[in-house]
């Protein structure tokens, strides 16, 4: 390992220990961008099947991270939903639900 790389691990080490799960987030973010691992009350069940070789990579990347695929899964739909709703703004639109407007028809990749 490089010397640079250690320094950084060792201050991303640091960094986790002064700020836990904390996070630099925007003033007036939305309470589930806060919500790091919250209690079993406020949870919910997200079941999907995916391929086998997806599995096995975000197995492997929950083994290589020491992370458990659960929160490997979490942080990745946190940050769709944040690309999601920038890509809304973007095009002028906010503060919308699937009531005001409906759903837009995609095509399965």
């Amino acid at each position: 390992m490089k010397s640079k790389e250690l320094f950084k691990l060792q201050a991303l080490k640091f960094k986790h220990q002064l700020m836990g799960d904390q996070q630099d987030l925007p003033e007036g973010s939305p309470q589930w961008m806060a919500d790091v691992d919250p209690g079993a009350d406020s949870t919910r069940n997200i079941c999907a099947l995916i391929s086998i070789p997806l599995f096995e990579e975000i197995e492997r990347l929950s083994n290589v991270l020491s992370m458990s695929k659960r929160r490997l899964v979490e942080l990745a739909l946190r940050d769709l939903a944040v690309s999601a709703n920038e890509s809304i703004e973007s095009v002028g639109l906010t503060n919308v639900t699937c009531n005001v407007i409906g759903s837009v028809p995609v095509e399965e990749a």
